[in-house]
């Protein structure tokens, strides 16, 4: 298998571990993964050549994979349990149509005001009638355009995710280069020959507020029956069509959940045109399919439209917008903004929590100072400032039941109080989606994550401040184990990693009692 950066592979189990039988493999260990680095080096063991093989953070497994196991005594013998899938490519559902029609034509009317009589030589001038456009198929597909050159380094994770507030018509138009004519009827006898681009360089755009006079761009507007009108622009807000041109579109339909099957569900591929000799294709999707949205019924439009219209914050003026309009983008957990005097002007400070899968996205930094740089106030400088994270100190006291093992009773506790995904998919407690700028951290939720888990008699906490105060002195300004919760101050977040490499970064101890 030839492999290089950018390349998709499926980590899949194929065997249960303890068995070895491929009917115990579990289903839901399959995960996807796009290699940042593919490093061909040898095994210092066995000599063998061996591929190293990497992925970004965003990608990181949600579960334990064992990529091998051996039988029971006295057989003993090594199998594998655990496969790399290539060969993998996106797909969504739908179907690509490409359609033109004789009514697709803009038409020609003389400019108002003007008039020819009989035996006058004068010019008369043709402008464009109105013109647009609607598509024949219903249902037209709407989905999340990415940057081109931002594909190549998202993570598996990222690019398979679909935000519907950001899709937009899944359509682009292609028109002929017939030149219009002072008289539209030379054009539409046949006189001029077409000449298509072939180049589809019209594009659907959500507005056409922000579009150039020259901008090739139109908006799809979708009736309550789900059929597709394209309107254009007037010369001011987007291009006018000249008289005389031929369109032709190029789109997709397919819509709605209907498209998330589930894993398994695709076994056959079929081919428009031509056949296939010499290989055999059995295509499989191992996951199940994901980001199909039904349109947003009417009912709710009328429920919410009027509250959602009724402050559209546009600028930033108070420390608050700029953490309002931060925290829009998908990507983005919470958002913390505060204006620092500079001496001469104000500086909006905005610090940005993202979700743990964009955590390394190396653009979205920039992505959103763009955003804000748009909206800021004249007079504001603007400046993305790392997040303020206040490492925890916790110390528990735990008491086990007679049956239980105190060492599997304390290794589901760190679980649970973990800054990871579990392997069922429930984030820890500490996991960096769970917390948020200025939230307080309360004693009694700790106690109860504890508590509920089976083998826990009592629990008790005997350690729990921030890392900055030293123990048994708590500032006055700052909570203690007596106000039973942490304080977190405005533009700060919790952290406890628990990495005995790193215990800046927040420790937990466990003094564990009885069991086995």
């Amino acid at each position: 298998m030839r492999l290089k950066i950018g390349d998709v592979l499926i980590l899949e189990e194929t065997r249960g571990p303890r068995t070895g039988a491929a009917a115990d493999a579990d289903p839901s260990k399959r995960h996807v993964v796009r290699l940042t680095g593919v490093t061909p080096t040898r095994d210092p063991l066995t000599g063998k050549t061996v591929l190293e093989i990497e992925w970004g953070y965003e990608d990181a497994l949600p579960f334990t994979l064992c990529l091998s196991s051996r039988t029971d005594a006295p057989d003993c013998e090594m199998f594998e349990t655990a496969v790399a899938r290539g060969n993998v490519i996106l797909i969504d559902q739908g179907v690509t149509i490409d359609e033109d029609s004789e009514e697709w034509v803009v038409e020609a009317e003389p400019l108002s005001g003007c008039c020819g009589c009989e035996g006058a030589a004068i010019d008369v001038s043709w402008v464009a009638r109105p013109f647009s456009i609607t598509l024949s198929e219903t249902r037209l597909t709407h989905a999340e355009v990415f940057d081109p050159i931002r594909v190549e380094i998202l993570s598996a994770a990222i690019l398979i995710q679909q935000d519907p507030r950001k899709a937009v018509a899944s359509v682009r138009l292609d028109d002929d280069q017939t030149i219009s004519s002072s008289k539209p009827e030379e054009t539409a006898s046949g006189s001029a020959s077409l000449n298509w681009r072939n180049k589809w360089d019209w594009i659907s755009k959500e507005d056409l507020l922000s579009s150039l006079p020259a901008d090739r761009h139109f908006v799809v507007e979708m009736d309550d029956e789900g059929i597709a009108h394209l309107r254009f622009g007037d010369d001011d807000c987007g291009l006018q069509p000249d008289p005389g041109l031929n369109f032709r579109a190029r789109y997709r339909v397919g819509n709605g959940t209907i498209g998330n099957v589930g894993r398994e569900a695709i076994v056959w591929v079929s081919r428009r045109s031509g056949l296939l000799s010499g290989i055999q294709l059995y295509p499989r999707n191992p996951l199940p399919a994901s980001g199909g949205t039904s349109p947003e019924p009417v009912s709710h439009v009328k429920l919410y439209a009027p509250h959602a219209y009724s402050r559209i914050l546009e600028r930033a003026v108070a420390a608050s917008d700029y953490a309002e309009l931060a925290g829009r983008d998908a990507h983005i957990d919470s958002s913390y903004a505060e204006l620092a005097w500079t001496g001469s002007w104000y500086e909006a400070d905005v610090a940005l929590d993202p979700f743990a899968k964009a955590k390394w996205d190396a653009t979205l930094t920039k992505d959103i100072e763009q955003q804000l740089e748009r909206a800021r106030r004249i007079g504001h400088d603007l400046r993305i400032v790392p997040a303020r994270k206040v490492p925890l100190a916790i110390g528990l006291q735990v008491c086990v039941a007679a049956n239980y093992s105190r060492s599997d009773v304390e290794r589901a506790i760190r679980e649970v109080l973990s800054n990871r995904r579990l392997a069922d998919g429930t984030l820890g407690f500490f996991h960096p989606d769970q917390l948020e700028f200025d939230t307080d951290i309360k004693a009694s939720r700790i106690v109860k994550a504890v508590q509920n888990l089976e083998g826990v008699l009592h629990v008790e906490i005997n350690e729990f401040r921030r890392q900055d105060i030293a123990p048994n002195k708590p500032s006055s300004s700052e909570s203690s184990l007596a106000n039973n919760f942490i304080i977190i101050q405005r533009g700060e977040f919790a952290q406890l990693d628990n990495n005995q490499n790193f215990p800046e970064n927040g420790t937990l101890t466990i003094d564990i009692r009885g069991g086995l």
